[in-house]
């Protein structure tokens, strides 16, 4: 594979770590929710 390759298919698969992680993150430190309450 070429160096150009690589440097797109490194930054890809980072990406979609990173966005992964982002959103792991957010749900997991989401403030409890009341679930007696009714919306």
């Amino acid at each position: 594979m070429t160096f150009g390759g690589m440097v797109v298919m490194c930054l890809s698969i980072g990406s979609v770590l990173v966005l992964l992680g982002f959103c792991l993150y957010k749900t997991f430190t989401l403030p409890p929710v009341d679930e007696a309450e009714d919306s």
